[in-house]
């Protein structure tokens, strides 16, 4: 084997940890497979997260929030209830701000 297939499944298999916590913890997400979430990322009870999002760094989302296909969010903090589509401008700054868009 390879060791850059080696170090592929081991993306992966922490990729699944970290989404299988997640969905424990209250989040729903419905694509697990295809949902890339960073160690250290904090998301809400309720909240959905559709596929091929990206969430990285010391990201906040809050509870009740529904995160579109296609959103990639970095080291931002994102209120409660707040609806994240496609267009929509997720701050990528390396100090966190506030997004209340909803």
């Amino acid at each position: 084997m390879s060791n850059l297939y080696e170090k592929a499944l081991e993306a992966k298999q922490k990729r699944i940890e970290i989404n299988i916590s997640l969905m424990e913890s209250g989040v729903v997400i419905v694509d697990p497979d295809n949902t890339y979430i960073e160690q250290g990322v904090k998301i809400g009870k309720n909240t959905v997260v559709h596929p091929n999002c990206h969430i990285k760094g010391e990201t906040v989302i809050g509870e009740n929030c529904e995160v579109y296909k296609g959103i990639i969010a970095e080291n931002v903090v994102i209120g409660n209830y707040v609806k994240l589509g496609i267009g929509d401008e997720v701050p990528n700054e390396k100090d966190p701000h506030i997004y209340n868009h909803g």
